[in-house]
C-alpha cells in the first residue's frame, strides 16, 4: 500500500469533508474541523442532506445521511446529549406508525440518484438498526429511540436479515444492546452465517455479484471488533491482500456501481480510499 500516493489522490479529489477527516485519523487534525465541515451538510429542519450520502444528490433531509453524520459525530467525539437528541427529533418527524424511518424519502424525486435510492413508505431495518446503535447510550429515554429499538427487535426476532446491509444493520443494533444477554445469541447466529460465507463472498478469489459486493473486512474492518472471530485468519488476509492490490494508479480505491455523476465517482472513491487506509492501517498493513 502506497501511502503518499493514496494522501495525494484525497488532496486532488477529496471534499472537504473527506480531507478533514484524513487530516483527523492519520495527520493529528481536530474534531472541531471535522465538525465544522460535516454541519454544511445539515439542513434547518435538523437532518442531514446535500448529497453527504453522495448517491442521493437532493438537498434534502434523508435519513441514511443521517446515519453517516451520527457516526462521524461519533467518532469524533462530538455525539453529546443536546446534539444526538436533536438528530433524535428529526428522525421523529419522518418515522413511520411502526416506529423505524424508511431508507429513502420521497425528497429523493426530482434529484440525481443511484438507481436503489427509490422512496418506500415502509421502515427499514438498513438504516434504522444503525442509527438506533448510534443513539442508544447517548440519548435512551427520547422516544424516537425507545420506540425505535422495540421495532428493531421485533424485526430482528421474527426473522434476521440474510443480505449484507440487512446484516450490517442487525450487528450495529444488536452491539448497541444494553441486554447483551438478549443479543448474544442473535449476534452468534448472524456471525456464524457470515463465517459460512452467507452474506458475504469469504473466498477473496470471489468477488460475488456486483455491484457493491462488500467483504468480510465490511464487518471486521479491525482486529477488535467483536464479528472478526466470525472469520477464518486466512480468509481475512486473503481480503488484506486482495485490499491492497486494489489501490490504483492514482493512489485511490476503486468503486463499482453507477454512482450519479462524475462528482460522485470521486467523492466515493475518496471514502473508499479512506476506508481503505484505515482499515489497513488497523491490520498493521501500513
Amino acid at each position: 500500500m502506497d501511502f503518499e500516493s493514496a494522501a495525494q489522490f484525497l488532496w486532488t479529489h477529496a471534499r472537504l469533508l473527506e480531507r478533514r477527516l484524513f487530516e483527523h485519523r492519520f495527520l493529528g487534525g481536530s474534531a472541531g474541523a471535522v465538525v465544522g465541515a460535516l454541519d454544511a451538510y445539515r439542513n434547518q429542519d435538523g437532518g442531514f442532506g446535500q448529497a453527504l450520502e453522495p448517491d442521493c444528490r437532493t438537498p434534502h433531509s434523508q435519513p441514511e445521511p443521517m446515519r453517516w453524520a451520527l457516526e462521524l459525530l461519533r467518532e469524533v467525539g462530538a455525539l453529546d446529549g443536546t446534539r444526538a437528541a436533536s438528530c433524535a427529533d428529526w428522525l421523529a418527524s419522518v418515522a413511520t406508525a411502526e416506529g423505524g424511518v424508511p431508507f429513502c424519502l420521497p425528497s429523493v424525486d426530482g434529484y440525481p440518484r443511484a438507481p436503489w435510492w427509490s422512496p418506500s413508505p415502509e421502515p427499514d431495518l438498513n438504516p434504522t438498526g444503525r442509527i438506533v446503535g448510534l443513539l442508544r447510550d447517548v440519548v435512551p429515554e427520547h422516544p424516537w429511540v425507545s420506540g425505535a429499538a422495540a421495532w428493531c427487535w421485533e424485526r430482528v426476532v421474527a426473522e434476521l436479515p440474510a443480505d449484507q446491509y440487512g446484516v450490517h444493520s442487525a450487528v450495529e443494533f444488536l452491539l448497541g444492546e444494553p441486554d447483551a444477554e438478549r443479543a448474544r445469541p442473535l449476534l452468534a447466529t448472524l456471525g456464524e452465517r457470515l463465517g459460512r460465507g452467507d452474506v458475504v463472498p469469504v473466498d477473496p478469489a470471489v468477488t460475488g455479484p456486483r455491484p457493491d459486493t462488500h467483504t468480510p473486512l465490511h464487518f471486521a474492518p479491525s482486529p477488535d471488533h467483536p464479528l472478526r472471530g466470525s472469520f477464518a485468519d486466512d480468509v481475512v488476509e486473503g481480503f488484506l491482500d486482495r485490499l491492497e492490490a486494489e489501490q490504483q494508479e492514482d493512489g485511490g480505491w476503486p468503486i463499482d456501481w453507477p454512482a450519479p455523476g462524475e462528482s460522485a465517482v470521486c467523492e466515493w472513491r475518496a471514502i473508499k480510499t479512506l476506508e481503505a487506509l484505515e482499515t489497513l492501517r488497523a491490520y498493521g498493513r501500513s
